[in-house]
C-alpha cells in the first residue's frame, strides 16, 4: 500500500503530523484527522491553529464521528452502568446461601468495587468483540472453586444485562463505540470521502480501530501514521517477535492489510537517533535474540542523553525530578514532562514544585474524593457516621470550608480526655452544663442542619438518592464555599447525576452509605484544563503518548508501576486466556511501547525508588533488560548522572545553619524552686528533673488527649479511689461480706465516669478481680492488727517539705508494712536498686520520723515508734493468676540509701547552678511524660 507511512520514536510527533499536512494540503482546513485520545487532538489543534476535523478513536462516545449515519441507540453513562451492575452483583450474592471468600461480606458497599471491575471487564470483552456467551466454553470442572462461582455470576449477568440496557433503550459504552467504527468504516466503503483522511499515531490494538485503520488504507486519499515503528530490526528480529514485545501491536496491523514493513514510508524527512533506536530496539529484543548481545557493538554516544538515578526512598526521587523540572524552567521555552503510573509519586513532585511557586497539575486526573469539596463532604459523612466524636467533629469544623472560628474553644470545653457524650444533643446538653453558651448554640445549629440526613442516616432503610441529596444539603448549610470554583461545580454535577441515577434504590444506611459514597467518588477522576502548566507536565502513560518534550522523566520504574499491575478480580489468567482477552503479557507489551517511544527522545530521565513504604521494591523488568544489555556492552556506568543530584536532594533538606542541639538545662532561682514536693514527685525529679520544673516552676498542667481512649486513660486514680472507700467504710468489718463491701466501694467510685466509654471499658475489669482481692484481703487481716488505707503523711528536713498519700499501710505484731497499689507493671527490680524506683522507701522513711502519727492516731492507731517498718509490697491488682505481690528485699538498707540520696538531692537543688536536665532516658518506668515535646526530646535525643 502506498499510503501507510511511520513517524519514528524519537521525532515530534504532532508535530512532524502537522508539518506533513501542511506540505501536502496547504489548505488542511477539509482534512479529517483521527488521533488516539482527546488530549493529542487539543495539542494538535494548538499545533495546526486552524481547526480542521480532529477525533479521537473513540474515546469518548460522545464525539460522532465522520459517519453521517446514526446508530439509533444511546450509550450507558459509566456511572449508571457502575450502579446497575452494582445492583445485580448485590442481588445475586444476597440469593446465595454461602458467600464463598473471594465475595465475603454482603454490604452494597463492597459491590460497588466489584462492579467497578466488572465493567473494566465487560470493556474488554466488547473491545475485542468477543459475546458473553463464550463464557460458557470455560470448562468450570477445570477451575478451583471460587472461580466456578463467578462463572455461574456469569451465567447470570449474560441473560440479565442485556435485558436490562435493552429495556432502558441503552448500549454498553465500548459496544457503542465499535458501532461507531464500523458504521464510519462502512461509510467510506459507500461513499468515499472527496477530503484527505488521516489515522495517525494508533497501533491498531482494539479490533474495532484496526477495522476502521483497513478500511481507511483502502481509500484512495486515505493516509495511515504509525507511530514508532521498528525500521532497525532486522529480519530474523522481527520474525520471532510474540505478544510481549511492544512491536507486536504493530507487526499484528501490517499483517493484517499485507503490507511489509519495508513498504513504509516516512511520513516527513525528519531525522532521528538511529543508534538510539537500536538501542531502545534491543532492549525490547524477543528472548531467542538474547544471545546477540554478546557480540553486540554499541556507541558510547548512541546512550548520550539517557540518565539514571535509583533512589533511596520516593521523596528523594521526588525532589530529584523536582530538581531536574527547575533546572529546565532555567532554560528558555525547553520544556519537560514527568511520566508516570505512579499517582503518589506524582503528587509528591507536585508538592514540591510548590516550593518554588510553580504549579504543575497531573493531567492523569485527581480521583474525586481527593478534591477539596469532596473531601469536606467526605467529613461531615464520617463524623455523623462516628456520631460526631471529638476526632471527626474536630476534622469538621478546622476544615477551611467550615469557616468555624469556634473549633478550638469547642476542643478545649469539650473534646479533650475521656468523652463525655454520645451525640449531638448529649454534647449540647454537656455544653450548658460547663456555661458554653455559645458553644452550644453552635452544636445546636449544626444538629437542626444536619437534621434529616441525620435521621436517613440512622434509619433502618433508606433511598440512595434521597440520602445523597441530603448529605449534599447538610455539607451545603455548614459551608457557604461548597460548590465554588471548578472543582466544586464538577463535583456536584456528578453527584446530582448520581442522584438521578440512583433515586429508587433503598439500602441500609449506616451499613451501606459511606462505603458506597466512597467507592463511586473513588474510582471518577477531575481534569483540569486551567491549570495546564505551559512548559512542565505530569502525565500517566496514556496522556503521553505522541507528545514530545526536550526532557522526558520516566519515573517509578518499579514492578507493579512500570507496567501496572492487572487486578481484576473477575478473571484468572486461565479464562482469560480461554476467552481470548489480553493476557498480562500483552498489557505489558503496550507499556513497554510507550517506554519505547519515551527512551527514544534526545534527553531522557530514568528514575526509581529502592523503598517505598519502608518495603524494598524491584526495579521494572524493561530496567534489568537494559541493565544486562548494557553490562553485556561492558556499559554498566554508561546512565550515570553528570551532576551530583541525589547529594543535592539531601541538601534540600539541610538547614542553611547547623545549631548544636542540647537538651534543655533551666536554672530556674532558688525562690521558684519548690520547697514541698510529695514522694512520687521526687521519684519523678531523680528521674527526669525537667519534669518537675514543667510542672512545679512552670505551673504547665497538661492537656489531655482528644477523645482520649479509655484504655489509656488514668483508671489508677479511680481503682485507688475504690480502694479508699472501702477501707475507710469497712476497716472494722468481718470477713463474711468483703467481696459485696468491694463491690459497694467500686460502684461508687467509678459513678463518676457511669454511662460513659470508660466505665463500660473499665468496669468489668474491675469486678474481675474482686473475688481475687477479697480472697487477699482476708488472708491479710488474719496477720493484721490495724491497716489504714489512703492515709496522708509529711515530714520537713531543714525547709523543704516531703509528703506522701500511702495506699495501705498495715500494723503487725511483728512490724510495719507499707503497700502501694499498682493497676500497671511493677517497678523493675533494677529501677530499685539504681535508687529510681524510691516511692515507698520515701513513705516508709515519713512512717519512721513519725509523719503518718496524726492521722493514724486520729483513726484509732498509735506513733510509729512504736513499730517498725519491715516489710514494703507492691501489689498488681490486675491480674490473671490473683493479686500479684512484689516484696522488696533489705528494707532497711534502701531506707538508709533513700534518706541519705534525698538530703543529697535537697542540698544539689538548693544550688542556683543546678539545672533541671531532661533525661528521659532513666524514665522508662514512669507513664508518658506529657512534657516530651515541651523538651524538644526528639530534636537532641536522636539526632
Amino acid at each position: 500500500m502506498q499510503n501507510i507511512f511511520h513517524i519514528p520514536a524519537g521525532v515530534p510527533f504532532l508535530k512532524e503530523l502537522a508539518r506533513g499536512i501542511h506540505i501536502r494540503w496547504p489548505d488542511f482546513s477539509k482534512v479529517t484527522i483521527f488521533l488516539p485520545n482527546k488530549r493529542s487532538c487539543r495539542s494538535l489543534r494548538e499545533i495546526l491553529g486552524i481547526d480542521p476535523k480532529i477525533l479521537p478513536l473513540g474515546e469518548e462516545y460522545e464525539e460522532v464521528l465522520d459517519s453521517q449515519e446514526t446508530t439509533g441507540l444511546r450509550p450507558i453513562s459509566p456511572i449508571r452502568r457502575k450502579f446497575l451492575l452494582t445492583q445485580i452483583i448485590t442481588e445475586w450474592r444476597s440469593s446465595k446461601e454461602e458467600t464463598p471468600d473471594d465475595f465475603s461480606g454482603s454490604f452494597i458497599d463492597h459491590s460497588a468495587y466489584l462492579a467497578d471491575h466488572l465493567a473494566r471487564f465487560l470493556d474488554e470483552m466488547q473491545r475485542e468483540k468477543i459475546p458473553l456467551e463464550k463464557l460458557r466454553e470455560i470448562v468450570p470442572a477445570e477451575l478451583a472453586n471460587h472461580w466456578q462461582v463467578t462463572l455461574d455470576f456469569f451465567s447470570l449477568l449474560e441473560q440479565k444485562w442485556p435485558e436490562i440496557l435493552a429495556e432502558k433503550g441503552l448500549i454498553d459504552i465500548a459496544e457503542y463505540t465499535n458501532l461507531l467504527l464500523e458504521r464510519q468504516a462502512q461509510a467510506w466503503t459507500k461513499n468515499p470521502p472527496e477530503f484527505p483522511v488521516i489515522i495517525a499515531g494508533s497501533t491498531g490494538s482494539i479490533p474495532a480501530t484496526a477495522s476502521l485503520i483497513k478500511s481507511a488504507a483502502l481509500l484512495s486519499n486515505g493516509n495511515i501514521i504509525l507511530p514508532g515503528l521498528d525500521l532497525a530490526a532486522d529480519v530474523e528480529y522481527w520474525k520471532n517477535i510474540d505478544e510481549t514485545h511492544p512491536q507486536q501491536g504493530l507487526k499484528n496491523l501490517l499483517e493484517s492489510m499485507k503490507t511489509e514493513r519495508s513498504e513504509i514510508k516516512n511520513w516527513t524527512d525528519a531525522k532521528t537517533d538511529l543508534g538510539r533506536l537500536k538501542f531502545a530496539s534491543e532492549i525490547m529484543c524477543p528472548g531467542v535474540e538474547i544471545d546477540k548481545w554478546l557480540s553486540l557493538k554499541i556507541a558510547k554516544n548512541t546512550v548520550d542523553g539517557i540518565e539514571r538515578i535509583d533512589c533511596h526512598n520516593q521523596q528523594e526521587e521526588a525532589t530529584v525530578i523536582a530538581m531536574r523540572f527547575k533546572e529546565i524552567l532555567e532554560e528558555p521555552d525547553a520544556t519537560a514532562a514527568l511520566v508516570t503510573t505512579d499517582r503518589h509519586l506524582a503528587r509528591r513532585v507536585s508538592a514540591i514544585m510548590k516550593r518554588w511557586n510553580v504549579s504543575i497539575f497531573d493531567t492523569a486526573g485527581v480521583r474525586l474524593l481527593e478534591l477539596p469539596d469532596a473531601v469536606f463532604l467526605h467529613q461531615c459523612l464520617k463524623a455523623a457516621d462516628a456520631s460526631f466524636s471529638p476526632v471527626h467533629l474536630l476534622a469538621l469544623l478546622k476544615n477551611p470550608l467550615a469557616e468555624c472560628g469556634m473549633a478550638g474553644k469547642l476542643e478545649r470545653a469539650a473534646l479533650r480526655g475521656i468523652r463525655n457524650y454520645n451525640d449531638l444533643d448529649s454534647l449540647q446538653k454537656l455544653l450548658e452544663e460547663k456555661n458554653e453558651l455559645e458553644l452550644a448554640a453552635l452544636i445546636l445549629s449544626i444538629a437542626e442542619k444536619g437534621k434529616k440526613f441525620l435521621n436517613l442516616l440512622r434509619g433502618k432503610q433508606a433511598d440512595f438518592g434521597a440520602l445523597l441529596q441530603a448529605h449534599m444539603d447538610f455539607s451545603g448549610k455548614l459551608s457557604e464555599k461548597l460548590w465554588q470554583g471548578a472543582t466544586g461545580r464538577n463535583l456536584k454535577e456528578f453527584l446530582e447525576k448520581l442522584i438521578r441515577i440512583s433515586s429508587g434504590t433503598k439500602i441500609d444506611p449506616m451499613v451501606s452509605y459511606p462505603g458506597l459514597f466512597e467507592a463511586f467518588l473513588q474510582t471518577e477522576y477531575y481534569y483540569p484544563e486551567t491549570e495546564k502548566h505551559p512548559r512542565i507536565s505530569i502525565m500517566g502513560m496514556l496522556e503521553a503518548r505522541l507528545q514530545q518534550f526536550d526532557l522526558v522523566i520516566i519515573g517509578g520504574l518499579n514492578e507493579g508501576s512500570w507496567p501496572v499491575a492487572s487486578d481484576n478480580p473477575w478473571m484468572s489468567r486461565a479464562m482469560r486466556q480461554a476467552l481470548g482477552l489480553f493476557t498480562e503479557e500483552k498489557h505489558k507489551s503496550l507499556s513497554a511501547h510507550d517506554f519505547y517511544s519515551l527512551i527514544a527522545a534526545k534527553k531522557v530521565l530514568l528514575t526509581r525508588a529502592e523503598r517505598i513504604g519502608g518495603e524494598v521494591t524491584i526495579p521494572s523488568n524493561l530496567l534489568l533488560r537494559m541493565d544486562a544489555l548494557l553490562k553485556a556492552a561492558k556499559m554498566e556506568n554508561a546512565l550515570q548522572p553528570a551532576k551530583p543530584w541525589r547529594k543535592w536532594a539531601e541538601l534540600m533538606y539541610e538547614p542553611s545553619e547547623k545549631i548544636e542541639l542540647v537538651p534543655p538545662a533551666p536554672k530556674p532561682p532558688i525562690n521558684a524552686r519548690p520547697k514541698k514536693l510529695s514522694v512520687t514527685a521526687v521519684e519523678r525529679l531523680l528521674r527526669n528533673p525537667y519534669r518537675i520544673y514543667a510542672s512545679h516552676i512552670l505551673r504547665l498542667k497538661p492537656l489531655p488527649a482528644i477523645d482520649q481512649d479509655p484504655e489509656k486513660a488514668e483508671i489508677g486514680e479511680i481503682v485507688h479511689k475504690a480502694m479508699e472507700i472501702f477501707g475507710q467504710n469497712y476497716r472494722d468489718a468481718g470477713f463474711v461480706d468483703i467481696r459485696a463491701q468491694l463491690t459497694v466501694a467500686g460502684e461508687q467510685a467509678f459513678s463518676r465516669i457511669a454511662g460513659k466509654a470508660a466505665y463500660n471499658f473499665w468496669w468489668p475489669k474491675f469486678a474481675s478481680i474482686i473475688g481475687n482481692v477479697a480472697r487477699n484481703e482476708i488472708a491479710r487481716r488474719k496477720t493484721t492488727n490495724k491497716s489504714f488505707f489512703e492515709i496522708n503523711g509529711e515530714i520537713t528536713l531543714d525547709d523543704f517539705t516531703l509528703t506522701a498519700k500511702a495506699d495501705r499501710i498495715e500494723i503487725a505484731d511483728s512490724g510495719g508494712c507499707i503497700v502501694d497499689y499498682k493497676t500497671g507493671a511493677l517497678p523493675a527490680i533494677g529501677e530499685i536498686e539504681k535508687g529510681l524506683a524510691v516511692q515507698l522507701f520515701l513513705e516508709a522513711l515519713i512512717f519512721q520520723s513519725g509523719g503518718f502519727d496524726k492521722f493514724m492516731i486520729a483513726l484509732g492507731g498509735r506513733k510509729a515508734a512504736d513499730c517498725t517498718i519491715k516489710e514494703l509490697e507492691y501489689w498488681k491488682l490486675f491480674s490473671d493468676e490473683g493479686i500479684t505481690i512484689h516484696r522488696v528485699k533489705d528494707v532497711a538498707k534502701h531506707i538508709e540509701q533513700t534518706t541519705q540520696q534525698l538530703k543529697k538531692t535537697i542540698e544539689q537543688y538548693s544550688d542556683p547552678d543546678t539545672p533541671y536536665a531532661s533525661t528521659p532516658w532513666l524514665d522508662k518506668g514512669a507513664k508518658h511524660d506529657p512534657y516530651r515535646h515541651l523538651a524538644r526530646v526528639g530534636e537532641w535525643l536522636y539526632s
